[in-house]
């Protein structure tokens, strides 16, 4: 693949990639409902397996060869909800059990996209 050939395409790339995945982030969780959430904080239900399976591919498959994802954060999160979703925003910033649920969250993704873990992976390296 050109990506691990290029290390200066690879910089530019991994640029903008939190940019994209910000906007797909966007689209995703302004279809969450609030309610939906909710009960996802309640319930302690994993983030990561309530995204899309072809978006957690793509998390996979494309933040090791760009470089260190040091961008997911809560507020990246957080920012991504604002404005498709204020509602879901607010439950993050709000409400402390929220806000330590996302972070729990963001870890695990972390930790899933360095290990290259999706639910459906024919073979997870």
């Amino acid at each position: 693949m050109v990506f691990d050939n290029i290390p200066l395409l690879q910089g530019l790339v991994g640029q903008y990639v939190p940019r994209i995945i910000k906007g797909a982030m966007r689209e995703y969780l302004g279809e969450v409902k609030f309610a939906a959430a909710l009960d996802w904080v309640k319930s302690d239900k994993s983030l990561w397996e309530a995204l899309p399976e072809n978006s957690r591919k793509a998390f996979c498959d494309f933040a090791p060869k760009l470089g260190p994802v040091d961008w997911l954060t809560c507020e990246w999160v957080i920012d991504a909800a604002r404005e498709s979703n204020p509602g879901l925003s607010s439950l993050f910033c709000g409400w402390p059990e929220g806000q330590v649920w996302l972070e729990r969250q963001i870890i695990d993704i972390k930790s899933k996209i360095k290990g290259g873990e999706y639910a459906g992976a024919e073979n997870n390296s």
